[in-house]
C-alpha cells in the first residue's frame, strides 16, 4: 500500500478530505466547512424537531402504536430521545428563533 497522497486541485468542498487540499487552500477549506456546519447543522436540527412536533401533534405515535412519543423516537425514528434536547439546545445556542424540544417529549 502507497503513502501518496492525492491532492486535489478544482474545486474545494467542505467534504474534501484536509490531506487532499494544498496547505495554501485550507483558508477556503475552513471556510466552506464553516458554512457546511450553519448550513446542515442548523437545517438538520430544524428537520428533526420537526419530525418530533409532528409525531406529538399529529399523535401518529399513537396511530402506529407506540405507548408514547419517546418509544417512537427510539424504535421508529431509531433516535436516542435524548437528542431532542440537544438539537433544541444546539438551535438556541445557535441563536434561532423558537428553538425548544416539543413538549412531550422531554428527556428521560
Amino acid at each position: 500500500m502507497s503513502n501518496q497522497v492525492t491532492v486535489n486541485t478544482g474545486t474545494i468542498e467542505a467534504l474534501d478530505y484536509a490531506k487532499q487540499v494544498p496547505k495554501t487552500q485550507w483558508h477556503n477549506l475552513v471556510i466552506r466547512r464553516s458554512s457546511y456546519c450553519r448550513t446542515n447543522l442548523y437545517a438538520d436540527c430544524r428537520d428533526f424537531l420537526r419530525f418530533i412536533q409532528e409525531a406529538e401533534e399529529l399523535e401518529m405515535w399513537k396511530e402506529l402504536g407506540y405507548a408514547d412519543l419517546n418509544e417512537f423516537i427510539r424504535d421508529a425514528l431509531r433516535i436516542n430521545p435524548e437528542l431532542i434536547n440537544w438539537a433544541s439546545q444546539g438551535l438556541q445556542i445557535m441563536s434561532v428563533p423558537g428553538a425548544k424540544a416539543p413538549s412531550g417529549s422531554e428527556r428521560r
